[in-house]
């Protein structure tokens, strides 16, 4: 990354091509954002973040100038944009997706079996359900209905597609259809289900494939509506959300929105679009769209106003994104740590496995003397020669002498190699040096004390966290 903080691209319209490109490595959704993110590399990020390029500035030019590009993208990548988006949806917007996939294809049970309303009944319960409208027993007698049309569907030796369609309405209508695993089996089961009732029951103009293929585009944009904030829990299929700022003659800016500690609710959902590492940090942002927009802006999200406060409220919430998110954090982040934190970070991490060597070496003082001259060279206290003797006199115990590889065990080599990289003059211009640095002290931390990994990972980022605030706090200062 170049010297400038994210902050101060992402802010800046005339952020240079080279500048946006390697942004695009180390933060995509960044890039997507921004109104100069350079066209191929829109298209590319575009691939494997269909929702920020759909919120992108660029997203009505590009798709305006090649819009059978964008169609062509969502025809390939819609089941796996699928799997992979489904999980930024609520419980509650999960479930009413699932209700959708299946009441978009009722049509295929209604018409051969008139009269028999039970999917449908079942269907209108799970709504009810998730908007907290039934109780658990309401909505599984609903469900258990469902199956006392098995004994007609037998008898009238109906079509494949509507067993489907009563199965699909079957498993979307069970209490535990957004939980756990039961995430994975809901999707098979009502999506994939849904889409095949649709084929086998093709209209006359279309074949069984055309059809399974628009309706599980039908299913992603469907998905989008609810991703985007389109649709809520009282709308139903067809309906369409009223249009927004964006459409509206006279609206504000999304600068002009951030900017403005009055600012509404509304008109910050709209501007986190454009900005949304601006909103997650504004004090009127809505709960569920901090929550949101903390998965992909966490440096931002815990300099919010608003972190304190909501973390205060659900501990456990800010535990659970890091324990999913963690390992993505620190590696979209690490790079933004400036040469001088480079390297106070590295010798923090070096010092946190120190006690594991000088408990097996109590004599051998070299690790530690290489990490006190990393930090004696950040504060002037001693020269580059210093501290490569320094490193030189660590790398001499790693690769020759009888203390390093002649241990047996592992995570003592690991303490001794962390003291090493860290004191690696040239270990700021390689960002793999850290990376490596980061993934050896959690495997020494693992081996010797038992800690599980994801804990350790959590350690080492809520560190790198201290650094980039008090960073992005020094350069907005100067």
């Amino acid at each position: 990354m170049s010297d400038r903080m994210l902050a101060t691209i992402m802010n800046d319209p005339q952020a240079s091509e080279e500048e946006l490109r390697k942004l695009a490595n180390e933060h995509p959704p960044m890039a997507l954002a921004h109104p100069n993110c350079p066209i191929d590399v829109w298209w590319s990020l575009a691939q494997r973040f269909p929702i920020e390029a759909l919120r992108s500035p660029l997203y009505e030019l590009n798709t305006l100038e090649e819009p059978e590009r964008w169609l062509a993208m969502e025809k390939e990548r819609r089941w796996r944009w699928v799997k992979e988006q489904y999980r930024a949806l609520s419980s509650t917007d999960l479930r009413l997706w699932l209700a959708d996939c299946v009441a978009h294809v009722l049509y295929v049970f209604e018409s051969a079996l008139p009269g028999d309303t039970r999917p449908r009944q079942a269907i209108e319960a799970t709504r009810q359900y998730a908007r907290g409208q039934l109780s658990d027993e309401a909505l599984i007698a609903a469900s258990e209905e469902i199956r006392k049309s098995e004994p007609r569907m037998e008898a009238t030796k109906v079509k494949p597609g509507v067993w489907q369609v009563a199965d699909a309405a079957l498993h979307a209508s069970h209490p535990n259809a957004t939980q756990g695993q039961g995430y994975e089996a809901v999707i098979n089961a009502a999506s994939l289900a849904a889409a095949n009732a649709a084929g086998n029951n093709a209209p006359e103009n279309k074949t069984a494939n055309e059809r399974y293929g628009l309706e599980s585009l039908w299913q992603w944009r469907r998905m989008v509506e609810y991703l985007l904030g389109k649709v809520g829990s009282n709308d139903v299929i067809g309906a369409r959300a009223k249009k927004t700022a964006k459409h509206r003659v006279g609206a504000r800016s999304p600068q002009e929105i951030v900017d403005d500690p009055q600012a509404t609710p509304g008109e910050l959902t709209w501007a986190a679009v454009a900005r949304p590492w601006d909103v997650v940090q504004h004090p009127n942002c809505d709960t569920e769209m901090y929550w949101k927009l903390a998965v992909n802006y966490p440096i931002f999200a815990m300099r919010s106003p608003l972190y304190e406060l909501l973390t205060l409220e659900s501990p456990e919430r800010w535990i659970e994104l890091e324990k999913d998110d963690v390992e993505k954090w620190i590696r979209v982040h690490r790079d933004e740590l400036s040469d001088t934190n480079k390297r106070l970070f590295a010798a923090d991490l070096a010092t946190r496995v120190l006690p594991i060597w000088e408990e097996a070496h109590p004599l051998v003082d070299i690790p530690r003397k290489a990490i006190q001259a990393v930090r004696d060279y950040v504060q002037g206290r001693c020269t580059k020669d210093d501290l490569q003797e320094a490193h030189d006199n660590a790398a001499f115990l790693r690769t020759k002498d009888r203390y390093a590889w002649n241990d047996n065990l592992l995570c003592v080599r690991h303490a001794a190699h962390a003291a090493e990289v860290a004191s690696r003059f040239d270990f700021v211009r390689f960002p793999l040096s850290l990376a490596g640095l980061l993934n050896v002290t959690a495997d020494a931390m693992s081996l010797q004390y038992s800690t599980p990994h994801i804990q350790e990972k959590i350690w080492q980022w809520r560190l790198m966290a201290q650094y980039l605030i008090a960073q992005a706090e020094h350069d907005e200062g100067n």
